[in-house]
């Protein structure tokens, strides 16, 4: 499996990819944990925006 891999390090939140020794800061785990379930929501919503709305022709 290829992507990203979260990392918590002494409260903060970490991405990296395999292969790639670097790693990004994203941020504390409150304010990172609260964008990550605000992204779920948001493209669950999508989806069922478009599941509603069908085939656009």
């Amino acid at each position: 499996m290829s992507g990203v891999i979260f990392s918590l390090r002494d409260g903060e939140v970490w991405a990296s990819w395999p292969g790639n020794p670097n790693a990004v800061r994203l941020g504390e785990v409150g304010e990172v944990s609260a964008m990550m379930r605000d992204f779920l929501q948001q493209v669950e919503l999508g989806e069922r925006l478009n599941r509603k709305s069908g085939p656009s022709e």
